[in-house]
């Protein structure tokens, strides 16, 4: 069976993933020269939480058939060093056959997109149409992520814009899609919180990175390792709570002022407020530096102010 919408663009029986059997038979449409595949909701997995009436896709749709689904959020005002570690994170797991889960806001988003749409292990949930990627500031990434056998995902038809109400909508099927949800960024109003709830209420595994208690745009991610979620120091704390194969961390790479911190500690100076002295740098800067060296498993606090190598 086919129909011409009104729009012009042609309707016609297709394909739709089923996630116990793989490819079936559903419906697809022809957005402008993309194939759109149409995924009936109610053939998503059991552990998808609220199913959507359906998914629209362009891209990969076997995507959705992996059995390493992780999805990666953050706030839009991610600090530098966060989105560094973002990317790097996303690049290793992506690189070791994990699917990444993301949106494609500034930010936590767009830095797990950076590090994983060359390995096309990537799948992109849009809060609107897909008539509207154009439109989206991220778009040529979002391209590049089709282009390189990723998949671009959403629930809504595709002449619907994005609205701001669908954005919490949007994060329960980034949450239901993976197995564990890893939160990078954000204070208690993000966006993140909402696909944190989501992740906790279907029972997935809940990471977060760890920041100083003076920055706001970490309060998110503090009080959700308060609340029980796993405190992520490198890569390996997620492959090894997810049954991931274990990620060399030695690949990660430092900052200029993280390499001259790392050699500090290494020449025996491993007090704060040494490293503090023989730096230059400011307090904030210097936690900071620490904090982001602990997440890499390069370092680790062995009291309230002393600093020990991991790897040398």
């Amino acid at each position: 069976e086919q129909r011409s919408g009104d729009d012009g663009n042609s309707c016609h029986l297709h394909r739709v993933v089923d996630f116990t059997g793989g490819i079936g038979e559903g419906i697809s449409q022809t957005v402008g020269d993309q194939l759109v595949s149409v995924i009936v909701g109610d053939q998503l997995g059991p552990d998808i939480g609220i199913r959507p009436i359906c998914l629209y896709t362009i891209g990969n749709v076997k995507l959705l058939n992996s059995e390493k689904l992780f999805s990666i959020v953050g706030s839009r005002k991610t600090i530098p060093e966060y989105l560094k570690l973002t990317e790097e994170f996303s690049c290793s797991l992506s690189k070791s056959n994990v699917t990444i889960v993301t949106g494609v806001a500034d930010g936590g988003d767009l830095s797990a997109i950076k590090g994983s749409y060359k390995s096309g292990n990537l799948i992109l949930v849009l809060a609107g149409g897909l008539d509207f990627i154009d439109n989206e500031p991220n778009r040529n990434l979002i391209r590049e992520t089709i282009d390189n056998n990723g998949l671009v995902i959403t629930e809504y038809p595709p002449e619907i814009p994005p609205r701001a109400y669908h954005y919490p909508v949007r994060n329960r099927i980034i949450a239901g899609l993976s197995l564990g949800t890893l939160i990078v960024s954000g204070n208690n109003k993000s966006g993140a919180r909402h696909t944190a709830s989501f992740a906790l209420d279907y029972g997935k595994e809940v990471f977060a990175f760890p920041y100083n208690l003076s920055n706001n745009s970490g309060e998110l991610c503090n009080n959700l390792i308060k609340d029980g979620a796993y405190l992520v120091t490198n890569i390996n704390d997620i492959c090894d709570i997810l049954g991931f194969e274990s990620v060399n961390n030695a690949k990660l790479s430092l900052t200029d002022n993280e390499l001259n911190v790392y050699l500090k500690i290494k020449e025996g100076i491993m007090l704060f407020d040494d490293l503090l002295s023989v730096t230059n740098l400011k307090v904030f800067e210097l936690m900071s530096i620490l904090t982001t060296l602990e997440i890499k498993g390069i370092v680790v606090k062995e009291s309230s102010n002393e600093y020990k190598l991991l790897k040398k």
